[in-house]
């Protein structure tokens, strides 16, 4: 889906887009303004309550940004 997150989409992700202070790791520095780019996509996927994923891909940057979650 198209960048930037809607209020709901934030709050359903919240816990794993909050996750080990995101804003203090150098490489991801930059991920939540990434979030808030309209020329950007991202996807969320579930495998179940073990594994999930969430991606997001910078058009400007052709990088691609992905949060692996592992467990509850």
């Amino acid at each position: 889906m198209n960048c930037p997150l809607d209020s709901s989409t934030v709050k359903l992700y919240k816990s794993t887009l909050t996750v080990n202070n995101l804003d203090k790791i150098e490489c991801c520095n930059s991920f939540n303004t990434n979030l808030s780019n309209s020329k950007n996509y991202y996807s969320y996927i579930y495998f179940n309550e073990l594994e999930q994923y969430f991606l997001l891909y910078c058009t400007d940057k052709q990088e691609l940004f992905y949060i692996r979650r592992r467990g509850f």
